[in-house]
């Protein structure tokens, strides 16, 4: 198990670093739970953590729209970070969800195969009005994706645990892993 720290800025990514982060993530609360920051600010945080920790960045809870949000993730893969993620938000169903994932893995892969991308969806997903999360392992599978999520879209103080039973979390966490694909729990 690795502990992610979500940071705004240098100040916070360097208190993450000191307090023990394993990957330092860069996102911008005031665009979403999963909103994309500056490139200004990926990039300073990228030279300030140490090369042996760990940098993501958030391109968004994207709608869709699949060119905007894979020259998004390009963006953000260009800044220097270790992993790419993209909250599925916008797609209402799995072959939307498809066709912006493959074209996020596309981007980014092409730039860089060392790239990790992060497709993450919403444990709230029923009241966020967005795809099942339980569905992000096999969305993963199938577009070459490194790491499936599960965050909550809403953030009112209520968990994922709330959204999802503990069978359902351990059987994304399975399936991921036993395709080769790393999970996350937020």
């Amino acid at each position: 198990m690795r502990l992610l720290v979500s940071v705004v800025d240098e100040s916070e990514a360097r208190e993450a670093v000191l307090g023990g982060a394993d990957i330092v993530d860069v996102k911008n609360p005031a665009e979403g739970s999963l909103g994309a920051h500056f490139p200004r600010v990926i990039k300073a945080v990228r030279e300030i953590v140490p090369r042996g920790v760990e940098v993501s960045a958030a391109v968004g809870d994207a709608p869709y729209l699949p060119g905007t949000i894979s020259l998004a993730a390009l963006g953000a893969a260009i800044c220097g970070v270790d992993y790419v993620k993209v909250g599925i938000y916008g797609p209402k169903d799995f072959r939307e969800a498809l066709t912006l994932s493959r074209e996020v893995c596309t981007a980014v892969k092409e730039y860089s195969g060392d790239v990790k991308v992060v497709l993450a969806g919403y444990a709230d997903y029923a009241r966020a009005g967005c795809l099942n999360p339980l569905e992000i392992p096999e969305l993963a599978r199938r577009v070459d994706a490194d790491v499936a999520m599960v965050d909550t879209k809403i953030k009112d103080g209520r968990k994922s645990l709330e959204f999802l039973s503990l069978g359902e979390l351990a059987d994304f966490v399975e399936y991921a892993h036993e395709h080769g694909i790393a999970a996350a729990l937020a």
